[in-house]
Parts: structure tokens; C-alpha cells; sequence
């Protein structure tokens, strides 16, 4: 059985497959002149309508956090690791969202509180072309060295509830000293750095990115950091918008179409006049002057030939 198939790009105006979150720019905040209760944060510089800012707070201390949603944004989580033995070290981090906020926060600033005095640091991630939070959550894995203090923070896998689709990756790991930093980044993430606040008495947030296509699972490299801290690591999985990021092979109708000889890698049960029943193994279908276009915003029309004589018949749609 072989399957020919041409096709014709079709403008959709709905149901396009969705493209990986745009990643902006990091924007760093510290607090670093004393144990203070109350740290101030920086918004982004620019924010556009159905912006996304994912925000991981540090502190060295094990302190309880406030005033996010006062502000306006999503507490995801709360970590806090070896909060009973202090010759290790103690810290804690926060990772919080805020969904298209208004434009005039651009530059700006708010304030979080803690429940005693400490230096901290922030780091906020402006990501556009992300799902939104409410209806499409953020998933995040988070683990800790929890008093065993390491140069290797890793936060493990995270396998999204979506299944394949495209993500952006945030990676960042906040550490028990601003003396130390992350000297190494996971294989394949960018837009790497460091924000280090206040010495011995402070923090140090490490961060990078790693946009996907069609992936279904992240487990990024340990980190490498200058030397052996506690740290608190996140992988976080931000999914895009607009259509869900939907990877599923695409269905066929039935449309009387016959175009050209053009092959491409696909297989299909056509066993009846009127098959509805294939599965297409990858979606750069090609056209019929030979070039190939991906599935989001293209509509194909094929011919099955079973071998026996009969043409059935279907539309591929990408």
C-alpha cells in the first residue's frame, strides 16, 4: 500500500498549532543594604498586553513571605530547605506569576515582606505567547540540597501534564551566599546569569532559558556552582498559547481531491472506499512544486491507493 498525496496552503483563522513561548529578558532586583523586612522588586521595563512574568524570589534565612497577591500576582511556591540545622545554611525561595499585567507597571516597583529581616534577590522573566496561567497551568518541579550542601544543584525532571507539545524552560537555582555563583548551565539553555546580592550575609539567583518544539519531558543538566551551598533548584515549564500546543497526528476527512506523485513519510490503514482511519507520522507534508511547509496554518488534500485498484479518498488537515 503506498499513499500520494499534493497539497494547498490554507490560511486558518482559528485552531493553528501553537508556537513556543517568546522569552524577552530577565529583570534582577536585590536587597542588599541590611536585613530588611521589606524588599523591593522591579517590573520589566517593557510589558505588552497578555505578557507573562514568572518571578523566583531568595532570601538566606527561613522566612515566611507576603504580599504577592496583594499585588497582584500567583504564588506557585514556597520552598524553604534546612530550616533546623543553620551550620549549613538555611534559604528560601518563592515562585510566583503575574498574567497580563497592566502596561503601566513597566519599570515600576512593589514591595514583598518577610517575617524577620533578610537580604534577598528576584529575578522576573518576561515571556510573551505564553497560555494563560489560569486556565493552562505553570508546572514546576523544585528540589533542594536540604543540609547537604553541593557545587551540583539539579532540580530533576519534569514531565508536563500537556504531553508533547512546545514549552519554554526556565531553570533557575537560588544558593545560600552571594560569594557564590553558577559557574556552569544545563546543556542547551541560554540567556544564563547571575544575580548576586551582599557577600557572605546574602543570595545568588542563577537562571537560564530553553525553548522546545514538540517535546513531552525536560532534565536538565546539574548545575556547577563556585562552591558547595545549599541551593533551592526549579525547572519550570511555561506553555505556549494558541491551540494548546496540540502535537496529536492530524485527522482525515473525506474530500474527493487528486493531486500529485509527491511521497512523504506516512502510513495509514486504508482498507474501505471511504477510509477515515490513518495516522500521519510527521507533519512536513510536502507540496506539489516540492516544497515543504509545516503543519500550523497548512490544510492538505490526499490520495489513498490501496493497491487493489480502488482511490479512496481523504483531507489531511495539519
Amino acid at each position: 500500500m503506498r499513499l500520494v498525496f499534493g497539497c494547498i496552503l490554507l490560511l486558518l483563522t482559528s485552531g493553528a498549532l501553537a508556537t513556543t513561548p517568546t522569552f524577552h529578558e530577565w529583570t534582577p532586583s536585590s536587597e542588599a543594604d541590611g536585613n530588611v523586612t521589606s524588599h523591593t522588586i522591579t517590573y520589566p521595563s517593557t510589558i505588552n498586553t497578555n505578557d507573562l512574568l514568572v518571578a523566583v524570589f531568595g532570601s538566606d534565612g527561613n522566612e515566611s513571605v507576603n504580599q504577592w497577591e496583594e499585588e497582584g500576582w500567583t504564588v506557585l511556591d514556597d520552598s524553604r530547605w534546612d530550616l533546623n540545622d543553620h551550620s549549613t545554611g538555611q534559604v528560601t525561595s518563592h515562585l510566583a506569576y503575574y498574567y497580563n499585567p497592566p502596561g503601566a507597571e513597566a519599570g515600576t516597583t512593589f514591595e514583598i515582606t518577610t517575617g524577620t529581616g533578610e537580604r534577598s534577590g528576584a529575578v522576573i522573566a518576561r515571556i510573551s505567547g505564553a497560555t494563560n496561567p489560569a486556565t493552562s497551568a505553570i508546572e514546576f518541579t523544585v528540589t533542594g540540597s536540604n543540609g547537604t550542601p553541593s557545587t551540583s544543584p539539579d532540580p530533576g525532571s519534569i514531565t508536563p501534564s500537556h504531553g508533547l507539545a512546545d514549552y519554554l524552560y526556565l531553570w533557575v537555582v537560588v544558593n545560600d551566599v552571594g560569594t557564590v555563583s553558577a559557574s556552569g548551565f544545563p546543556t542547551g539553555y541560554i540567556n544564563t546569569g547571575n544575580n548576586s546580592i551582599d557577600g557572605p550575609a546574602g543570595t545568588n539567583l542563577a537562571y537560564g532559558t530553553k525553548a522546545t518544539t514538540a517535546s513531552s519531558s525536560e532534565d536538565p543538566d546539574a548545575g556547577t556552582l563556585t562552591s558547595s551551598e545549599e541551593w533551592i533548584a526549579y525547572v519550570i515549564a511555561v506553555h505556549a498559547a494558541s491551540g494548546g500546543g496540540d502535537s496529536t497526528a492530524p485527522t482525515f476527512g473525506t474530500v474527493p481531491e487528486v493531486h500529485s506523485t509527491a511521497y512523504t513519510s506516512v502510513t495509514a490503514d486504508a482498507t474501505a472506499s471511504d477510509e477515515t482511519d490513518a495516522t500521519v507520522s510527521h507533519y512536513g507534508l510536502l507540496l506539489t512544486d516540492g516544497a515543504t511547509y509545516p503543519a500550523s496554518g497548512t490544510q492538505c488534500k490526499a490520495w489513498f491507493n490501496t493497491g487493489a485498484g480502488s482511490n479512496n479518498v481523504g483531507r489531511v488537515v495539519g
